[in-house]
């Protein structure tokens, strides 16, 4: 949405007689699906890009361990779920985090 805080900005200066120096052509760019970023092409998704199965996966760091939740979205009763285990600073996390991943993958 930057076309419309600048087509916005460019009315709200227009309005209150300050000169603007951006062209109209400028202020009414078309939405591109790509985007060039330091010689890398970026594509923008939309939420129907998403894929529908899958796991949502966040790990944190916390004093004494990790925390991992999973979020899974329930289209039926249109709720996010969520699941917290915690993987204590003794354990391994790479070998704990495998078997959560395993047991939340046969949930789906």
């Amino acid at each position: 949405m930057k076309w419309f805080d600048r087509w916005f900005a460019t009315k709200c200066k227009q309005s209150l007689g300050i000169e603007d120096d951006t062209r109209e052509e400028d202020v009414y760019q078309p939405m591109t699906s790509t985007k060039q970023r330091r010689n890398s092409i970026v594509r923008s998704r939309d939420d129907n890009d998403l894929p529908e199965g899958g796991l949502n996966i966040q790990v944190k760091s916390a004093h004494g361990g990790k925390i991992v939740i999973f979020r899974n979205y329930d289209e039926r009763n249109d709720r996010n779920l969520y699941t917290t285990y915690l993987i204590h600073d003794g354990e391994n996390f790479e070998s704990s985090l495998g078997k959560i991943i395993t047991m939340e993958s046969m949930k789906l």
